[in-house]
C-alpha cells in the first residue's frame, strides 16, 4: 500500500473520476460529483499516507559527484511517509521515501552553483 497513490484524471463518459495506482494495477473509478470525488480522494489520501504533517517545496540534489538538482514539493505524513510531488497539487508522484528507513538527519554544508556558461 505504501507505493499506492490517488490521481485525478478527466474522462469523457464519467466526469468525475480518480485513479487508485497500487504496484500491479490502476483502478479508475468514477464519483457521482466533485464533491464526492473529492472527499473520496482526501479519505482514501489519509487512510493511505495518513494525516499530513508538513509540506512544503526542498530541493534534493539528484546524483552524487553531479550538480543537478530537482526541486520537489515535499509531504510529510503520520504513516512516516515523505513523498515528493512534481507540483503542489500532489498530482504527480516523484519519489516516495519512507522515514523509518532514514538512519541520520544533520545539517548539510552550503552548496555553491557551478554555472557553465553566463547570459548578459
Amino acid at each position: 500500500v505504501k507505493q499506492s497513490s490517488v490521481m485525478i484524471v478527466d474522462n469523457v463518459t464519467y466526469r468525475y473520476t480518480f485513479n487508485i495506482v497500487t504496484n500491479d494495477r490502476t483502478y479508475l473509478v468514477a464519483a457521482p460529483d466533485q464533491k464526492q470525488m473529492n472527499t473520496w480522494i482526501d479519505l482514501l489520501r489519509s487512510t493511505v499516507f495518513g494525516q499530513t504533517i508538513h509540506s512544503g517545496w526542498l530541493s534534493r540534489k539528484l546524483d552524487v559527484g553531479k550538480s543537478a538538482w530537482a526541486r520537489r514539493y515535499y509531504v510529510l505524513s503520520t504513516s512516516k511517509m515523505l513523498r515528493g510531488f512534481e507540483d503542489d497539487a500532489q498530482t504527480v508522484l516523484a519519489e516516495s521515501l519512507d522515514v523509518n528507513d532514514f538512519s541520520d538527519i544533520k545539517e548539510g554544508e552550503a552548496q555553491e552553483p557551478s554555472f557553465k556558461f553566463v547570459i548578459q
